[in-house]
């Protein structure tokens, strides 16, 4: 079998506008009166001190916030060598590989690339469709056809679509699993088609499914039906050909001599009694403990589950949250070859798994691949994903093993014995490292997703129950209710909690102080 697609992406040098979440924002007023937007610290205030625990988008961005208001004593702490977190663009033969984070959501929060490209850091930018047209290949080695693949694609957009749907929202999927929804869904649109056209439905519908595994890091048996998305939209996607990370200098510019690489904080010390630098000791291994007023907590949600370490524990309702909220797994694999066997316009293949039983399907890491497209800006190159458990148990194998398993794989599913093994292997490996611990949150069934997002989010202790401020902040995509999983979910949930701290510092006119 000969593979031939059609390139789906097309070239967009437009600037992106701020969302109105973040232009509502600038424009609120703070406790005194002063708009948000105009608020400097002035000499005439004592500033406190601020750590910030982690040098992703999220630290990166509430660290620049402060520095544009006028604060200065404030510490980023970022374990890695590098800043960006997940943000992680790398050089290989004159071409950028995505590991981490490949694209950022249309009409959510585009101004970061709109900024971006005003100052010169970008020098143009694609929009791809979130579902794009596909060949569809099922496991017994046919191609399905093209206008039921085009129909199914069309079903699926609009099972997913939930926005109103009493559906979804009735006492029936109360607490069910998204993968039992699309599959009920999926059986009743195929009643509807004609006899003849039932397999190959069957087949692109699954092969929908299983991809879309790669779209919540996790199991679809694992997320929750009703708040999947809860305020995400699945629209256009911007990815950026240079690189993503360019995004992050427009924020290390502003604070790169207050940042600390190489440089892991192991445990939080925290005392709100207290209104010295002492409230709040940060453990960062190998130096002596820092002080300060507040710190705010930027670290992946894996991380709070297994890794960084508080003194006393943290409220009960805050380790609740923290338990029951998922934390999906995802892992980007590039195959590149000497040269391409497939034809010169590449798209997206995604393989059925219709047919086999589902634990002989995903009963490990070989058999879980879903789908292959052409890397953009590459000729000889593909990408494919491995998301959930798959993706942990890829981080085990080597190279050379994945390159044999792919060869197998696309030999079975395309009937072609002749195509080559990948000359190479790019690959991330977020699980197995410490700093990370897998990709980004998801809502897990049965659980008050939003309610446990907004207690994550919250400050310790509470602002409105205790007669301390504040000394721990928390913020990241798991923090976002609306656009978790998400760069703009990370960005915007940096701001609020740096609006809190420009709140307390204007309430107490400086230095936090115990409320009477």
């Amino acid at each position: 079998m000969f593979l031939k697609f059609s390139r789906f992406h097309q070239v967009v040098t437009r600037v992106g506008q701020p969302s109105r979440r973040f232009i509502a924002s600038q424009c609120s007023q703070l406790t005194n009166g002063v708009l948000y937007e105009e608020f400097r610290l002035n000499s005439g205030i004592e500033e406190p001190t601020v750590a910030i625990i982690g040098g992703g988008i999220c630290g990166l961005s509430a660290a620049a916030e402060l520095a544009k208001k006028g604060f200065k004593k404030f510490k980023v702490f970022e374990a890695l060598e590098r800043a960006g977190g997940r943000i992680s663009s790398i050089v290989h033969d004159n071409r950028v590989f995505e590991l981490g984070a490949r694209w950022v959501d249309d009409g959510l929060l585009s101004w970061p690339l709109g900024m971006a490209c005003e100052q010169g850091l970008l020098k143009e930018y694609e929009k791809r469709k979130y579902f794009s047209e596909a060949q569809y290949l099922t496991h017994d080695g046919r191609v399905v056809n093209e206008l039921i693949g085009s129909q199914a694609l069309d079903a699926f957009r609009s099972i997913l679509d939930q926005k109103g749907s009493s559906q979804v929202n009735s006492c029936h999927w109360k607490g069910s699993s998204l993968l039992s929804y699309i599959q009920e869904r999926t059986k009743e649109f195929i009643a509807t088609a004609p006899v003849e056209s039932q397999a190959d439905m069957s087949n692109a519908m699954t092969a929908l499914t299983e991809g879309f595994s790669n779209e919540c890091a996790a199991d679809l048996s694992e997320v929750d039906v009703g708040k999947f998305s809860d305020g995400r939209d699945f629209v256009d996607r911007i990815s950026v050909p240079s690189g993503i990370v360019n995004i992050l200098q427009m924020f290390w510019e502003r604070v790169d001599k207050n940042v600390e690489l190489c440089s892991p904080v192991e445990k939080v010390e925290w005392d709100p009694s207290k209104i010295s630098e002492r409230r709040c000791l940060v453990h960062v291994s190998g130096k002596n403990p820092v002080e300060a007023h507040y710190v705010l907590v930027t670290v992946p949600l894996g991380v709070l589950k297994k890794g960084l370490s508080f003194s006393p524990c943290l409220p009960n309702e805050k380790c609740e949250a923290i338990e029951m909220l998922g934390f999906g797994h995802l892992n980007n694999l590039y195959l590149e070859y000497n040269r391409p066997f497939w034809d010169d316009n590449l798209g997206t293949i995604r393989l059925s798994g219709a047919g086999m039983n589902s634990k002989q399907r995903f009963k490990d890491w070989g058999s879980s691949f879903s789908h292959f497209e052409q890397m953009p800006g590459a000729r000889n190159v593909l990408v494919t994903q491995l998301a959930g458990l798959a993706a942990c148990q890829s981080e085990h194998v080597t190279e050379e093993d994945i390159a044999k398993q792919v060869t197998r794989v696309l030999r079975h599913y395309t009937g072609n014995s002749t195509i080559p093994y990948p000359s190479n292997v790019i690959r991330s490996k977020w699980t197995n490292n410490p700093f990370f611990r897998g990709a980004y949150s998801f809502n897990r069934p049965g659980y008050d997703s939003k309610m446990l997002r907004e207690t994550l989010g919250q400050p310790v202790p509470d602002v409105d129950k205790a007669t301390c401020p504040p000394v721990l902040f928390f913020a990241g995509e798991a923090c976002s209710t609306g656009h978790y999983g998400t760069i703009q979910g990370a960005i915007l949930s940096g701001y609020e909690q740096v609006r809190r701290i420009i709140e307390l510092t204007m309430k107490y006119n400086g230095l936090p102080k115990l409320v009477v």
